[in-house]
């Protein structure tokens, strides 16, 4: 074991861009991460430690977190409807895995389930079903047959021969089994309901945004014998998704549960560099994890995109022995930060907004399209989980300066409805930015948007890039 510190300030002086790549080597680390247990019995790589799925060894249990322990209780009761909400890709999913690790869940993508039909057909994939109700009968019959043997054996040489025979008759009895396959039709509702209820299970729809409120409704109504039993349904969504769906059916309302996630901490996200890097083998100084903390918008998906891309950058793929020191400059985490938001092809709201008439000015006098101002006013406020058109539209009219014409509260919701529908159609239900006409507030769907805009979208339209420190 080794440990790491920092160069004094005459050898920093005179290093050059090499001195990142160098290793320094003292007796073992300290101040560990009590939660990090590294085996060297299988090799780790850079995909291992940060990512997203299972599995992953930056993960954090956030169940022990004094966030967490308001909603607890409210995950734990049984035959409830349980609504878990929140920002695209903070963890949501796995909070949930977290929660239920104790009970069998049976995950069900809300990708998967436009339809009732396809609902059902994916909880049957999810429960590892047969597509049939299928029964077998068996059987045995016995068989007697008689075997007549006969044996001769001769020899021929210079025409002499010789034989020896014999023969005889023997009853052999054998008995052959049969099967009989008989196959009843499809599995019904009702059988795959019945098996969650064996399994004592909870049920988890993921991304149940994807649903259509009327199916969304639907599925719930079926859960009611399940939800009867003990059982709990648990979806995950961005939006919440069952406002419409509780509106018109009070008994469901009774029976829900809205838990909003938590929201992530600076303390808890420098947790998941800290964790990452130990299992690489890695020491970061606290300043840089910081800077990391700060760009990825309280995002953790986005946070650990940008340590993995960080590591990459030093052609850092797997645990490094002995450990390394990384102190990566201002300069260099400002690239890994560019080069994050640069990695998605050009976004489809790019096109829409660029494409459109440019009939806004901005206080430069540069003129812009309503989508590029919208997208701008969202740049601004931040990524949050929501933002009203009210506040959307007095952050636009900041945008267009004194000088030029402000669009009005009316002009803004037609174009975040527009803009909403479009995004849609053109990405088949994938946008990244979804507008609720009846709440007026915009969803985010996707967490690269805000990166996307902050360094590529509004530097492209002359604005500065946000600051790294």
């Amino acid at each position: 074991m080794f440990r790491i510190f920092r160069k004094s300030k005459s050898t920093e002086n005179n290093a050059t861009s090499e001195r990142f790549n160098r290793v320094e080597l003292i007796p073992a680390i300290k101040n560990t991460p009590a939660d990090v247990e590294i085996t060297q019995k299988q090799p780790i790589g850079l995909a291992q430690v940060f990512g997203c799925g299972r599995h992953i060894w930056s993960e954090i249990d956030r169940t022990n977190l004094s966030a967490f322990s308001k909603s607890a209780s409210l995950f734990q009761r049984r035959g409830m409807i349980v609504s878990l909400w929140g920002p695209s890709k903070i963890g949501k999913t796995t909070l949930a895995r977290q929660v239920y690790s104790s009970r069998k869940l049976v995950e069900v993508h809300g990708q998967h389930a436009k339809t009732i039909e396809q609902f059902f057909e994916t909880l049957r994939v999810a429960l590892h079903a047969p597509e049939k109700t299928i029964m077998t009968s068996s059987g045995a019959q016995e068989y007697a047959d008689q075997v007549h043997a006969k044996g001769t054996v001769s020899v021929d040489g210079f025409g002499m021969k010789a034989g020896i025979g014999g023969g005889g008759n023997k009853r052999c009895a054998r008995t052959v089994s049969t099967t009989m396959r008989h196959e009843y039709g499809l599995r019904t509702p009702l059988e795959l309901i019945q098996k969650l209820v064996d399994l004592d299970a909870v049920l988890m729809i993921d991304d149940a945004h994807a649903i259509p409120p009327d199916v969304q409704a639907d599925i719930l109504r079926h859960m009611r014998d399940f939800l009867s039993n003990s059982g709990t349904v648990c979806l995950v969504s961005v939006p919440d998704c069952l406002t419409r769906v509780l509106a018109t059916d009070h008994e469901l309302a009774a029976l829900t549960c809205m838990i909003e996630a938590p929201p992530w901490s600076s303390k808890e996200l420098a947790r998941i560099c800290r964790k990452g890097f130990y299992a690489l083998g890695l020491q970061v100084p606290d300043p840089a994890i910081r800077t990391l903390v700060r760009s990825c918008n309280y995002n953790p998906l986005l946070l650990q995109i940008l340590c993995l891309n960080l590591c990459r950058q030093y052609e850092i793929v797997e645990v490094q022995h002995p450990h390394r020191l990384l102190a990566p400059s201002t300069t260099q985490l400002r690239k890994v930060v560019r080069s994050t938001a640069e990695e998605r092809p050009r976004p489809a709201y790019v096109e829409i907004a660029t494409s459109a008439d440019e009939s806004w000015k901005l206080k430069s006098g540069r003129p812009a399209s309503i989508y590029a101002l919208i997208l701008l006013g969202v740049r601004h406020i931040g990524f949050q989980q929501e933002i009203g058109a009210g506040r959307l539209t007095e952050r636009i009219a900041e945008l267009v300066g004194q000088a030029g014409p402000k669009p009005t509260l009316s002009v803004v919701t037609r174009a975040l409805n527009r803009f909403s529908n479009e995004l849609t159609r053109r990405l088949e239900h994938n946008s990244p930015l979804v507008f609720d006409t009846m709440t007026r507030r915009v969803y985010f769907l996707d967490p690269f948007l805000l990166m996307h805009l902050q360094w590529v979208f509004a530097p492209a339209l002359g604005e500065s890039e946000p600051p790294i420190l």
